[in-house]
C-alpha cells in the first residue's frame, strides 16, 4: 500500500520537475526460496526491495542504480527526501549539492520546488547554482583552507552587500556591475516568488 503511494507522488514529483515521462516502480522480491523459512524472517519482513526506474517515453524499467543520470537522481533525490518526510515526520531536510548535474529551466524548478518545502520544513541546502542560492533565507559562505597541519573548513554568515557578491561570482566568476545587478535581481524576483508561495 505504501508502495503505491510512494510511486505515485515520486512520478508526481518528478514531472513538477521536468521529468515528465518518468516510471517508478517499487518491486518486492522474497529473501527465501520459500515463505515458510523463518530463518529469513527479521523486522524488515521476508522481502527485499529495488527501484525501478525509467526517465524517458518509450524506455523499459531498469534498476535505478543503473539507468539514472547525475541530473535525474538530483530531481528524484529531491522528491524522494520529500515524500519520505512526509511519511516520517521529519523537520528538516537537508540538500548536500541536490541541484548536480542540472542548469536553467531546470534550475528554476528546483529552486522553486525546494523553496515550496521550506514552508513545510527547515531547509539546509548546500549549493553552487545562483538560482537555488539565491532562493534562501539565510546565506552562509562555507569555505576549506589549510593551516600547517591540517584542513580547516570554515564557515561565515553573509549579510546585506556580501550575499550578492557570493551570488555574483556564483553567476559570473567575478563581481562587477553586471553582475551584482543580475545577483540583486535575481534576490528581488526569488524574494517577490517566495511572498506569493501558499
Amino acid at each position: 500500500k505504501h508502495a503505491l503511494e510512494i510511486e505515485t507522488k515520486i512520478i508526481d514529483g518528478l514531472a513538477e520537475l521536468g521529468i515528465l515521462k518518468a516510471k517508478f516502480q517499487v518491486k518486492f522480491f522474497p529473501k527465501a526460496e520459500s515463505i515458510y523459512d523463518l530463518e529469513h524472517y527479521s523486522i524488515n519482513c521476508l522481502e527485499d526491495i529495488e527501484f525501478l526506474f525509467s526517465a524517458n517515453y518509450g524506455e523499459e524499467l531498469k534498476p535505478l542504480a543503473k539507468t539514472i543520470s547525475g541530473g535525474e537522481m538530483s530531481r528524484f533525490m529531491l522528491v524522494f527526501k520529500n515524500v519520505i518526510a512526509e511519511l516520517d515526520g521529519s523537520e528538516t531536510l537537508i540538500f548536500d549539492e541536490i541541484d548536480a548535474g542540472i542548469s536553467g529551466k531546470v534550475a528554476n524548478s528546483v529552486a522553486l520546488k525546494i523553496a515550496k518545502l521550506s514552508k513545510k520544513y527547515q531547509i539546509i541546502c548546500i549549493t553552487h547554482l545562483p538560482q537555488v542560492a539565491s532562493m534562501g533565507d539565510s546565506f552562509y559562505y562555507v569555505s576549506k583552507g589549510q593551516n600547517k597541519e591540517r584542513t580547516e573548513t570554515q564557515i561565515k554568515i553573509l549579510e546585506n552587500e556580501q550575499i550578492s557578491e557570493e551570488l555574483a561570482l556564483l553567476s559570473y566568476g567575478k563581481i562587477d556591475d553586471n553582475s551584482l545587478n543580475f545577483a540583486k535581481n535575481m534576490l528581488s524576483q526569488n524574494k517577490q516568488i517566495k511572498l506569493n508561495i501558499e
